[in-house]
């Protein structure tokens, strides 16, 4: 099985016909190609991981089955949020999700204690205050890469209450 919406977790969210299950169904296709955008971004900062793209967020719905199994009741509404779960739950895996990009990440209060772990781990760096002169952009990749996994979790949360404006 290929299409999320052959999996017995769609059809059981979404078999109605009545007309608030169907502007659910549109809704939901429009947020899935939205998040299709964002999440063929994580790639190019997230090189090392698994793929991320809609291939493995439309995977969820199939897992979700086989957890549930045939029989299981579900409202669209229901649904409808945790198929956007499934949508959001990784999209912040990139920094195309960080609207000032790289600027906001060097400024968060982690950036310096990630990046002289990283100086510490590549370069046995010792100095307890970071020079700018040691950190170079292989440098300065890891410590993203570090943070956009250890921060996706909150960031897609906001990313919920985001216009698409």
């Amino acid at each position: 099985m290929t299409n999320y919406k052959e999996t017995s977790l769609w059809r059981a969210s979404f078999s109605n016909e009545n007309e608030m299950c169907n502007r659910l169904k549109v809704a939901f296709d429009s947020f899935r190609e939205k998040a299709g955008l964002l999440a063929n971004e994580i790639y190019k900062d997230q090189p090392s991981l698994t793929v991320h793209d809609l291939t493995h967020l439309d995977a969820l719905w199939i897992m979700g089955s086989l957890i549930t199994g045939d029989g299981f009741e579900i409202t669209p509404t229901e649904g409808f949020v945790l198929g956007g779960a499934f949508l959001v739950h990784d999209l912040a895996m990139t920094i195309s999700a960080f609207p000032k990009g790289r600027d906001e990440f060097k400024k968060l209060p982690q950036w310096d204690d990630t990046i002289f772990t990283v100086l510490k781990k590549n370069k046995g760096y010792a100095n307890y205050e970071l020079n700018q002169a040691d950190i170079n952009l292989r440098i300065e990749e890891e410590t993203m890469q570090i943070l956009l996994r250890d921060l996706h979790a909150i960031k897609a949360k906001e990313l919920c209450c985001k216009s698409s404006g």
